[in-house]
């Protein structure tokens, strides 16, 4: 992932994450983010080449993964420096803004279905039904047990069964609220995408900071040297380096 480097530039950049080659041509990605300010796998450092005069010097900062140098798992995708990054979003952009008009639409087709609760309200509902009666059985099964003689081992089996009927409709319960939660939260993050690509330049010529900020989720190193930029929206567009 790309840290927040301390140039003005570069100061909210999202992840950046470095695709390996493991055996067989499978590759994998790390770390997986969603956004931004998450703990970097890559790392930035300054270098600088002198041409002889201390006055007169070149400095450039330059991205690798954390991994590059470890003896274990030696990651061997190549650094890239803070120019490269740019120039290469820059294509990407342009490239992506080509079909901004199609984007948008898919996007609105996407909070469509992202928003329609219907049979998701409808299984919360049921849910909660569940687990209200399955209450209602244990709170009976203890005033059972309480006001009437009967086999202690036959109740606690009982007790035991209902009460982990009763967990189950719970988990079950807060998972579907927790989606239910979920798809309105990126209902409004695509809404946000949306409002933000139709006031975006379909051209740009030149680095804008708060572009990147706002329409890149993450930046993907290849090994050779080719960057894949995810957009918010999911749009992947991949430029060489």
């Amino acid at each position: 992932m790309w840290k927040a480097a301390t140039l003005p530039l570069l100061t909210r950049m999202n992840g950046i994450m470095c695709r390996r080659s493991l055996p067989g041509g499978k590759h994998w990605a790390e770390p997986t983010v969603e956004r931004a300010f998450f703990q970097p796998s890559w790392s930035v450092r300054t270098a600088t080449a002198s041409s002889g005069h201390s006055t007169d010097r070149y400095r450039r900062t330059i991205w690798q993964c954390n991994s590059k140098f470890k003896v274990e798992e030696r990651c061997h995708t190549p650094t890239v420096d803070t120019e490269t990054v740019q120039r290469l979003f820059i294509q990407a952009y342009n490239r992506m803004m080509e079909n901004r008009e199609q984007i948008i639409k898919d996007c609105e087709t996407m909070r469509r279905a992202l928003t329609d609760f219907a049979e998701l309200d409808a299984e919360i509902e049921r849910q909660l039904e569940e687990t209200q009666v399955v209450a209602e059985l244990v709170k009976a099964a203890v005033k059972e047990n309480a006001s009437t003689a009967q086999s202690q081992e036959a109740y606690l089996r009982k007790y035991e069964a209902l009460t982990e009927r009763y967990e189950k409709a719970v988990a079950e319960l807060e998972r579907l609220q927790n989606l239910r939660t979920t798809q309105r939260q990126k209902d409004k993050k695509m809404a946000l995408y949306i409002r933000t690509l139709k006031k975006q330049p379909v051209v740009l010529r030149e680095w804008s900071d708060t572009i990147w900020t706002v329409m890149i989720e993450k930046a993907i190193v290849h090994r050779n040297g080719e960057i894949t930029f995810v957009f918010y929206n999911g749009t992947e567009t991949k430029v060489g380096a």
